[in-house]
């Protein structure tokens, strides 16, 4: 499974072209798109351990010819060889899916159940991340806005500080730490792929993140437009194209007067006497 690097899929109605760039997934057919790592290797894992309930040897052109035609054609490129499976839904047997490979091969009998991870579409295979964030660690600064107010802030020593703020200044940690947390693991649950007004809904913004590194570069940026139920409109630097997520993503973003503590600045410290 580890050297699959090509993977396409010929459906009646869709076709969808995966390949290997490195060590990361696209998608490049029907458009061109970053993978959903976890769902594309889960897929190929899946593939590669089902096992047949049954094995046809004899008369497997006649046998063949009754299944109708194919759901799926499955196109595995597999270092520099393609390996191809074609999969059949006979009507004569509807709880049973067919595998047929090369003409030595055996046809194999599989239950209809177990295969039914072999639908797939663009959206389960795309990447669905908010933001590309690996490393937590990486980020160094902030840059937030929220609701028409703009602030930034700083990692100094492991620990955030508010720019501009007095010195001595401590903010509530908890909630830079579940903002990040929150923007790593969201995903997209819907893409707007096709140019429309909906992409006027982020505009003007409800909030906006960069995410920047100790030498000031944005590694991600993220802005929220408008709500629709129980979503946000939403688009980010690392999707080519905006997307809604659940609304709950804009309560993570905290406002500035969130991150301060509550009643009145700690008394400046009396100086020694000399």
């Amino acid at each position: 499974a580890a050297n699959v690097n090509g993977i396409t899929f010929i459906y009646p109605d869709r076709t969808l072209v995966l390949s290997l760039d490195g060590d990361l997934w696209r998608i490049e057919k029907p458009m061109a798109l970053p993978g959903d790592m976890a769902a594309i290797n889960g897929f190929i894992n899946s593939l590669f351990t089902m096992r047949a309930d049954d094995f046809i040897d004899a008369k497997k052109e006649e046998k063949k010819g009754s299944f109708g035609k194919p759901f799926l054609v499955l196109d595995l490129k597999i270092l520099a060889v393609d390996r191809k499976v074609t999969f059949y839904r006979p009507a004569s047997d509807p709880g049973a899916v067919y595998a047929v490979t090369t003409s030595e091969d055996p046809i194999y009998k599989l239950r209809s159940t177990d295969v039914r991870f072999l639908d797939k579409n663009v959206f389960a295979l795309r990447d669905k991340s908010v933001i590309h964030l690996a490393d937590q660690g990486k980020v160094d600064m902030i840059d937030v806005e929220r609701d028409g107010e703009n602030y930034k802030v700083v990692k100094n020593d492991g620990k955030w500080t508010l720019s501009g703020a007095p010195s001595g200044t401590k903010l509530d940690d908890t909630k830079i730490s579940h903002l990040l947390a929150t923007l790593q693991t969201t995903q997209a649950e819907k893409f707007i792929d096709q140019p429309s007004p909906e992409k006027a809904a982020l505009s003007p913004p409800r909030a906006r993140v960069a995410l920047k590194d100790n030498g000031g570069k944005t590694i991600d940026e993220l802005v929220l437009g408008k709500e629709d139920g129980e979503t946000i409109y939403a688009r980010s630097n690392g999707q080519p194209t905006p997307f809604l997520v659940g609304k709950g993503l804009l309560d993570a973003v905290p406002k500035k007067e969130d991150l301060l503590p509550k009643g009145p600045p700690p008394a400046p410290q009396a100086k020694p006497a000399s």
